[in-house]
């Protein structure tokens, strides 16, 4: 009795292999990119196109009545469909199953047992209802489709959060320096400081030459007998007191000049030597303005058995 279903189904699944193949297209005309084709040559491709699939769908109707017939072939020989093999799946007598396109009907009941290794080993748990065709050849790849239109943008996409702040990187070189850039205006003069403190008095110079006595005019001769004779007594007196350096001072005292006056006679000292004192008599009274200045000559002028002497060490006179 099961080999009588068997060969039943054998020869039902043998009609059904006969239709189960798909219909082959030839294009009988090729194209050439940017090269205009003839109106015929692209008719007659779409007449292949269509030829073939009438021919399909001639196929397609057999192939459906085929496996309808199979189907009720399978319901009255007691044989259940179960699909592709699976190794989860417990099998029972006379279901079916399929694998690698074979079909394969159990002669007893089974789990995990795979049928074509069942076959191929005579296990006895499967027998093959319908071995898998070889495998056809591929056919020829179909012409290129035309280009379909470019779809609308989409929306854009939320902005990513911020990357970290990479690592500062090392310090480059340092740069040839520029050239000099050009001098600019003077600016204007600023305020003058305010006069600093006299520095303190230098060595007093040897004493130069006595220069000759002044000439008295004959007007002023009756003044003249009144005041002094054209010269001071010994200079042997020396004066600590502190005085404003340029003061002339009247006094019995015959300063020598060793201390804080020197006589008023018109002497020339060095500018180097005195330079606070050159700095308030100038050339007034004599020198070279460049090496030598002179005090006062006052010797005419002094009444008798007194003395002009002039302050060459001590403060220098504040200004306002």
């Amino acid at each position: 009795m099961r080999n009588s279903k068997l060969a039943v189904l054998v020869s039902v699944a043998a009609a059904l292999a006969g239709h189960a193949h798909a219909g082959t297209v030839t294009i009988p005309n090729t194209f050439t990119p940017a090269t205009k084709a003839k109106a015929e040559d692209v008719n007659a491709n779409f007449s292949a196109v269509a030829t073939a699939v009438n021919g399909s769908a001639n196929d397609i109707a057999t192939l459906q009545k085929t496996i309808q017939a199979l189907q009720k072939a399978q319901a009255s020989l007691g044989f259940t469909f179960r699909g592709p093999w699976s190794a989860a799946t417990a099998y029972a007598v006379n279901d079916v199953a399929t694998e690698n396109g074979s079909s394969y009907v159990a002669l007893k009941t089974n789990t995990a047992t795979d049928p074509a290794t069942d076959v191929s080993g005579s296990g006895g748990n499967w027998a093959v209802i319908a071995a898998g065709g070889a495998k056809g050849t591929t056919g020829a790849v179909g012409a290129q489709g035309p280009v379909g239109p470019t779809g609308a943008t989409g929306p854009a996409g939320p902005q990513g959060p911020a990357g970290l702040t990479g690592a500062t990187g090392p310090t480059g070189p340092t740069g040839p320096v520029g050239p000099t850039g050009i001098t600019g205006s003077q600016g204007p003069a600023g305020t003058q400081g305010a006069t600093g403190p006299a520095g303190p008095a230098g060595p007093t110079g040897a004493t130069g030459a006595q220069g000759p006595a002044a000439t008295i005019p004959a007007n002023l001769t009756d003044v003249s007998n009144r005041l002094g004779t054209g010269g001071y007594a010994a200079e042997n007196k020396n004066s600590t007191v502190s005085c404003m350096l340029g003061d002339i001072v009247l006094s019995a005292n015959s300063y020598g000049g060793g201390g804080a006056f020197m006589p008023a006679d018109g002497r020339l000292l060095f500018i180097s030597q005195n330079a606070a004192l050159f700095s308030i008599l100038g050339v007034k009274f004599g020198g070279d303005g460049i090496n030598t200045f002179a005090v006062p000559d006052l010797r005419a002028f002094a009444p008798q058995g007194l003395q002009y002497s002039v302050c060459i060490v001590g403060s220098f006179p504040a200004t306002n």
